[in-house]
C-alpha cells in the first residue's frame, strides 16, 4: 500500500508537471499583467532636511498603525488620440506617439503590520488643481481605508504640481519629469496598478496579498478617471484577460477630459472639455467591473458645460458588463471645510505657492461631512466586487429646468440622503461668492472663479431650531433615526454610524 501511494503522487506531480510546461502556463502567471511595469526606486529616505510633500498632512494615520513610504516610478508611456474623433460611437484610441519616458512619484499608506492588511488597495491620481499635490481619495476615504486594513497608493499625475515639488525640495524631486503635460497619465495609470498586483521584486506592496484594486480620482482627475474608464480600461489587462482594477470611484466630476494635451493652453490649465454636452463618450460606458460615479450638489448646480454632471446622467444597471452605481449626494459639496482642514499642511502649500491660500469668500465654508457618504461608496463598492452584493440605488437630485429644486429650508430635494439634509440644522450651499478684495496666489482656490466649487452654509439660528425641535434630547433621537434609516438603506457603515451619532450627541445645538 505505501508503495502504491508513492507511485500515485510520483505520477501526479509528472501530469501537473506536464500540464504546468504546456503553452508555458506556469512560467507566465495568468495573473502577471500585459502592460509593462515600471522602475520604482524607494522607499526614498526621510531625513532631518528631506521629506515628502504630503498631500493630505492632517489626518492622524501613525496612530492607526499605519506607515507612509515615497517612491519614484520611471518607465515609458504613449501619447494617444481618438480613432474617430468625430464618430460618437467610436471610444477608440491609437497611439500618436509611442514611448515618452517619465519619472513620477509614487506615496504609498499601508498597515504596518502586513496581517492587518485587507488586500484592497485604492488607487488615486493625486489632484493638481490647487497647483499642488492633493490626496482628495485620502481624504474622502481614510477613516474607512485605515478601520478596514486597505492600502492608499497616490500618483503625482501632471507637471504643474511636479513644478510644486521641485519648489518644495528641488534635490529631493530633481529626478521628476513628464515629457508631456496630461497625455502619458493613462499608461501610468494602467503600469502602477500592474506594479502592485504583480510578484516583482520592486513592488512597494509585495510582502502583502494583493487581492483587489481599484480606481478613484476626484474632481479633476475624476474626470480622468472617466476617462480612463471609457477609452483605457478595455485595453488594461492581465495576462488571463481579466481588468487590472477591479472596480472605480470617480467623484466629483460631471464628464471626462481629453485623451491628451490638445486643449491645454498652458502647463495650469485644466484642459477640460473636447467632448460636446451631448456626446455620448461623455458619459460613463460600460466596463464589465464595478463603477460607482459619486456626485455633490455642486456638480448639478455648476452652469459650466464643462463640469455639470445633468447631461451625463444615465441609469444605474446590475446586469454586466454594465455595473453602474451613481450617487448625487444632497448637501454635499465639491469642497469643504474637511478638504481644506485636511489637506496639505498650510507650511508646505507657503514653500510651493509663495504663500498659503488665504481661502477669501464669503460667508462660512459647508462643514457637512460627506466623508460618512464616501466612506460607505466604497465600502459598498468592495462588497459589489469581492462578493457581488449589490449596492443600494438613489435618486436623482431633482431638478428644474437645470436648477436644484429646494425644500422649505433650503436644502436640496431627492438624491442621496442623510439626517444633515433631512434632521436639518442649517442650509447647505453648493458653491460660494469671492470676497470683495481677495489677493490671487497662483492656482489657490481661494479666489474669484474658485469659489463657485466651496460649498458655503447658512445655520439656523435659536429660534427656528426650537419651533422645529424643541430641545438637544429631541433632535438627537430625531438625527439617529434618520441615521438609522440611511444605514438600513445601506449608505452608511456600522462605525460612521456611530460616529454620527457621537458627533451631534457630543454637539452643542439647542444646549
Amino acid at each position: 500500500m505505501k508503495k502504491a501511494k508513492v507511485i500515485s503522487f510520483t505520477t501526479a506531480i509528472v501530469l501537473i508537471l506536464a500540464l504546468c510546461f504546456n503553452i508555458l502556463a506556469c512560467a507566465t502567471p495568468e495573473s502577471e499583467p500585459t502592460v509593462p511595469l515600471p522602475t520604482v526606486t524607494g522607499p526614498i529616505p526621510v531625513t532631518t532636511v528631506s521629506r515628502p510633500f504630503n498631500p493630505a498632512g492632517s489626518t492622524d494615520f501613525e496612530s492607526q498603525g499605519y506607515v507612509e513610504e515615497e517612491y519614484f516610478i520611471s518607465g515609458k508611456a504613449n501619447e494617444y488620440e481618438l480613432v474617430a474623433p468625430d464618430d460618437t460611437s467610436n471610444f477608440g484610441v491609437k497611439v500618436r506617439t509611442p514611448d515618452l519616458p517619465y519619472t513620477t512619484r509614487m506615496l504609498v499608506r499601508r498597515p504596518a503590520n502586513p496581517k492587518n492588511f485587507s488586500g484592497n488597495v485604492i488607487v488615486e491620481w493625486l489632484n493638481p488643481s490647487a497647483g499642488y499635490d492633493l490626496a482628495t481619495g485620502w481624504t474622502c476615504f481614510h477613516q474607512h481605508i485605515m478601520r478596514n486594513g486597505d492600502a492608499w497608493v497616490g500618483i503625482t499625475c501632471r507637471g504643474v504640481t511636479i513644478n510644486a515639488l521641485k519648489k518644495f525640495d528641488s534635490e529631493r524631486y530633481k529626478s521628476l519629469s513628464f515629457e508631456k503635460e496630461r497625455a502619458q497619465a493613462w499608461d501610468i495609470f494602467a503600469q502602477v496598478g500592474a506594479l502592485l498586483r504583480s510578484k516583482n521584486k520592486s513592488n512597494p506592496l509585495r510582502k502583502f496579498k494583493v487581492d483587489y484594486v481599484y480606481g478613484h480620482g476626484y474632481s479633476q482627475t475624476g474626470a480622468m478617471m472617466i476617462t480612463y474608464i471609457n477609452f483605457f480600461h478595455p485595453n488594461a489587462k492581465l495576462g488571463n484577460g481579466k481588468p487590472i482594477y477591479d472596480g472605480y470611484l470617480p467623484a466629483a466630476a460631471g464628464g471626462p477630459v481629453y485623451i491628451n494635451d490638445d486643449l491645454l493652453k498652458d502647463p495650469s490649465d485644466l484642459g477640460l472639455g473636447g467632448f460636446e454636452p451631448a456626446d455620448p463618450r461623455r458619459i460613463i460606458q460600460p466596463s464589465g467591473v464595478p463603477v460607482v460615479h459619486m456626485l455633490t450638489e455642486t456638480e448639478i448646480a455648476i452652469p459650466s458645460p464643462d463640469f455639470n454632471g445633468i447631461p451625463t446622467r444615465r441609469p444605474d444597471s446590475d446586469t454586466s458588463p454594465d455595473l453602474f452605481r451613481r450617487y448625487e449626494i444632497a448637501g454635499a459639496c465639491h469642497f469643504n471645510k474637511y478638504g481644506i482642514d485636511w489637506g496639505a499642511p498650510r507650511s508646505q502649500q507657503a514653500q510651493v505657492l509663495g504663500g498659503a491660500c488665504p481661502w477669501c469668500c464669503d460667508g462660512t465654508f459647508s462643514d457637512i461631512p460627506e466623508h460618512f457618504m464616501f466612506d460607505g461608496c466604497l465600502a459598498n463598492l468592495e462588497q459589489w466586487v469581492q462578493e457581488g452584493t449589490l449596492p443600494p440605488k438613489a435618486d436623482r437630485i431633482q431638478v428644474e429646468n437645470d436648477i436644484i429644486v429646494r425644500d422649505e429650508f433650503g436644502n436640496a430635494k431627492d438624491g442621496l440622503r442623510s439626517p444633515y439634509v433631512d434632521v436639518p440644522i442649517k442650509t447647505y450651499k453648493p458653491m460660494s461668492t469671492p470676497c470683495p478684495n481677495c489677493e490671487p496666489i497662483a492656482l489657490c482656490f481661494s479666489c474669484s472663479p474658485w469659489c463657485v466649487i466651496l460649498g458655503n452654509m447658512a445655520p439656523f439660528d435659536e429660534t427656528q431650531l426650537k419651533q422645529l425641535y424643541g430641545n438637544h434630547d429631541s433632535y438627537v433621537a430625531k438625527f439617529n433615526a434618520a441615521a438609522d434609516k440611511m444605514f438600513q438603506d445601506g449608505f452608511v457603515t456600522q462605525a460612521d454610524l456611530e460616529m454620527m451619532k457621537t458627533e451631534v450627541a457630543e454637539s452643542d445645538v439647542l444646549r
